[in-house]
């Protein structure tokens, strides 16, 4: 084979990966678009005749939510330093918008979401529980306002909160009774389903 044959050949192999990878753009998170049509331009940037016999393996997994690519020359230190930087890059990335972001267990499957994006999953994943927990038994304690979780407490209407003052020179502590608290399993129920609706 002529050396001008073989570098055609290197590079139509490394071109091949390339429209693979760009292939997987569609059906990824739409926080990730904008980071793998990045190295696809990256990676036509440095696939010139010079480039040597490497191609791409990986990319976006099956499920969508991880990055991570396989190089048949890991010697080739320009795509190896390429896709590296984006599979760093990815783990810092929210999947849903393209924010800073970090791994948070959803569903018991990792994603990797900003705060923003995490907190619907956050919050019904607090109701589910407090709704799992508080609402279903009935207790014969009262329940401290300051015991309720940030994201239950503003469900809880102002009239259904009590007080009383546990000593003379104590500030008046809110309460609310469990009754009460099973009173409002619908307002609860319906949080949880409008949170659920927007994930």
């Amino acid at each position: 084979m002529e050396m001008g044959e073989k570098q055609a050949y290197n590079t139509s192999r490394l071109e091949a990966s390339i429209q693979m990878l760009e292939g997987q753009i569609p059906r990824a998170p739409a926080g990730w678009r904008r980071l793998l049509r990045r190295l696809i331009v990256q990676l036509r940037a440095v696939a010139g005749p010079t480039r040597s016999n490497s191609f791409i393996l990986g990319g976006l997994s099956e499920e969508g939510q991880k990055v991570g690519f396989l190089v048949s020359e890991p010697e080739d230190r320009v795509l190896v330093g390429i896709l590296r930087k984006t599979e760093a890059a990815s783990k810092n990335t929210c999947s849903n918008c393209a924010r800073p972001g970090k791994t948070h267990e959803v569903g018991g499957e990792p994603l990797i979401l900003c705060p923003r994006c995490y907190a619907p999953h956050l919050l019904r994943q607090q109701l589910a529980l407090w709704i799992e927990k508080d609402l279903t038994h009935k207790h014969e304690s009262i329940v401290m306002r300051s015991d309720l979780p940030p994201v239950i407490e503003p469900i809880v209407r102002a009239d259904r909160w009590r007080t009383f003052k546990p000593g003379l020179s104590a500030p008046p502590v809110e309460y609310i009774t469990p009754g009460d608290l099973q009173e409002l399993r619908a307002d609860f129920d319906k949080v949880y389903a409008h949170v659920s609706a927007l994930i």
